[in-house]
């Protein structure tokens, strides 16, 4: 048996435990890792955590209801402006390459920009092989499917 100084009275239970419990503080070891669940938290403590877990709650609740995905008023109005922009028929709304900037400008100098474009950058091909590239597209995206 452990002598008496390696030993530490046990009110409680009238029994002994050893001195090291309680990371050698000579503190009483709880139950578990956290507060002993056996000492009464104050009133004030206990009305403070109710109030704030009401507190919590109740911001949560207001959360919910609000959409927070909602579009500001700025983003609403350019939208609105782009809109009214691409009904118009003899005006064409496009995005730049480079700088994803917006540039407006006639159906017909857009037509021409990129008819230039095409016949600098483009290459012909025939039907038969877009139908070719197509079909093997097809194939390779139904084994990519199969795989996943």
């Amino acid at each position: 048996m452990a002598s008496t100084d390696d030993v530490v009275s046990d009110d409680d239970n009238d029994g002994q435990i050893p001195a090291k419990a309680g990371l050698g503080t000579n503190l009483r070891p709880t139950s578990g890792c956290g507060p002993d669940d056996n000492l009464p938290a104050s009133r004030e403590v206990e009305g403070f955590l109710h109030e704030l877990e009401m507190e919590l709650l109740n911001h949560l609740d207001a959360m919910k209801k609000n959409d927070t995905r909602k579009v500001d008023e700025i983003t609403k109005r350019i939208n609105n402006i782009f809109e009214k922009l691409r009904q118009q028929r003899d005006i064409v709304v496009a995005r730049t390459d480079k700088t994803n900037s917006i540039r407006v400008m006639l159906t017909s100098k857009y037509i021409e920009l990129v008819e230039n474009h095409l016949r600098k950058d483009a290459a012909e091909t025939d039907y038969a092989r877009l139908q070719e590239v197509h079909q093997k597209a097809l194939e390779k995206y139904s084994r990519q499917t199969a795989i996943s």
